[in-house]
């Protein structure tokens, strides 16, 4: 008779006790939901928040219990696979259990190593304690629950909590936290001496974010929530209160500007300059002649030119932008990056232009260049389009859009002859970061692939869990916004 196997033992005690747990999770749930609709206008009361935001944890809690007993059921299952090949091949000068022996032991690190890469916690977290959030600068204590603490936790490698269909926010923040330039910014406090306390945010948002970035650096964490970020950014941007699904550029686009207005205080005196060009002119009314570090990374300048066919007389216009939304080939169903950037940038007929030269309404063609290259360059695939087979609503394109991870040229699409304002910005740019929509419009996820800037290797950050993935994983049809740089590369060392 076989001795029973103290690893089994121990498997089944942690798989009783992880039902238990989500069977009681289950009870607090059900009974949290029948709080909130029992009492009548409790759900618009602040407790009636509180009590939802609770309902939202748990939820969360609910998942991660999920995972962890799948995990534990498909360790038993192999474990019962093993025993049954030992049993039948225990026999005298049978060499077969000993090996058995040494790759369950294999198989037992290896898993190990994948828990600590992607953030699932071995042992059920423990259960937060909720308070109200108030406001950064009024608080000691940012509410990061449920966090999840770890051992042997790589640098940059921690996951986001979804605090109920804010996977959208976490594939953006990720792909930020692997912009190495904000992240020393950031991290190193040096925003601080830039604060901008006259605007509408006052701060606020670059504190959270810079809180969030620590944390996702401090190599401490297999996994933590950034409640208070979701906070402030839902009281200035109203879309994005409550739990509903979000697009992500929208956020990103909405994050971006809330970041450079909190820091926008670096004075710039126009008179300096040696060559005031209209280029030039458009970004200091855009600036109103204050500029600022996320300025600098994020934002360049479009440059728009209408020329008269007749008396070639030409109107230009300039706009300063955080990113490029590109369309989408019609009727294709693979195309390359290039086929849209021409396309963006391509030239155009216009009739009836009221041309200042001829005075009067002739035919022209419009042409849009860059004027100013960002460090940074965001690029949008813009996959979203009205259908009228939607009934008015939209769809999702799922165009296979081949895009270099490196030397992307640029080039091509800078405005000849003009006066640039970055002129040592070079004109390649790389790839590190990519937030990928999958599923539909109406039921949908989002997950960040991201280049790390201290291995060197592609990881695909999905919400909690964190994983190494192959570089061949990262053109897909799911891709959505691009994040490139042209900076040399810099290795973040924590």
């Amino acid at each position: 008779m076989m001795k029973a196997n103290p690893f089994v033992a121990k498997l089944i005690g942690k798989h009783t006790k992880l039902l238990t747990k989500i069977k009681e999770n289950g009870v607090l749930l059900n009974n949290a939901v029948k709080n909130l609709f029992d009492k009548k206008g409790f759900c618009n009361s602040g407790s009636g928040q509180k009590l939802l935001k609770n309902i939202k944890q748990l939820e969360c809690e609910a998942k991660a219990y999920e995972l962890e007993n799948i995990q534990l059921r498909d360790s038993l299952s192999k474990l019962k696979k093993q025993l049954e090949l030992q049993i039948r091949g225990n026999q005298p000068g049978n060499q077969e259990p000993q090996l058995l022996d040494k790759q369950h032991g294999c198989e037992r690190r290896e898993s190990d190593r994948k828990l600590v890469t992607k953030g699932t916690a071995k042992r059920p977290a423990p259960r937060p304690s909720y308070k109200e959030v108030k406001k950064p600068r009024q608080q000691l204590d940012r509410d990061y629950s449920p966090a999840v603490r770890g051992k042997n936790i790589k640098l940059g490698l921690t996951g986001l909590r979804n605090l109920g269909n804010t996977c959208y926010m976490n594939s953006i923040l990720q792909c930020l936290s692997n912009t190495t330039p904000l992240v020393e910014y950031c991290t190193s406090d040096r925003f601080k001496s830039h604060i901008n306390s006259d605007n509408q945010t006052k701060g606020q948002v670059i504190e959270e974010v810079a809180a969030i970035l620590k944390k996702l650096w401090t190599a401490k964490f297999k996994s933590v929530a950034c409640n208070d970020l979701w906070h402030i950014v839902g009281q200035f941007g109203e879309s994005f209160r409550g739990s509903a699904q979000q697009d992500a550029h929208e956020f990103l686009t909405l994050l971006i500007d809330f970041l450079q207005s909190d820091v926008q205080t670096m004075l710039v005196d126009p008179r300096t300059d040696r060559m005031i060009t209209p280029a030039k002119t458009a970004w200091n009314e855009f600036t109103k002649c204050k500029e600022s570090f996320i300025l600098q990374l994020f934002y360049g300048q479009l440059k728009s030119t209408i020329k008269c066919r007749v008396c070639a007389t030409d109107s230009r216009r300039y706009e300063v932008f955080s990113s490029l939304s590109l369309d989408l080939p019609p009727n294709a169903d693979v195309c390359d990056l290039k086929e849209c950037l021409d396309m963006y940038f391509g030239s155009g007929g216009v009739e009836g232009w009221n041309c200042p030269g001829c005075r009067k309404k002739c035919d022209a063609f419009k042409k849009l260049d860059v004027s100013v290259l960002p460090p940074v360059l965001v690029i949008q695939i813009k996959r979203f389009w009205p259908s009228p087979q939607a009934g008015g609503g939209y769809e999702k394109k799922k165009t296979l859009v081949h895009f270099p991870l490196e030397d992307l040229d640029m080039q091509p699409y800078v405005a000849p002859l003009e006066f640039e304002l970055r002129p040592d910005i070079p004109k390649k740019y790389r790839l590190y970061g990519v937030s990928n929509h999958f599923g539909s419009i109406g039921s949908g996820h989002y997950k960040a692939l991201c280049k790390s800037p201290v291995y060197d290797s592609w990881f695909q950050f999905n919400d909690q869990i964190v994983e190494a993935v192959d570089m061949s994983a990262v053109v897909s049809r799911a891709a959505y916004i691009l994040f490139y740089t042209c900076l040399p590369r810099k290795p973040l060392d924590g």
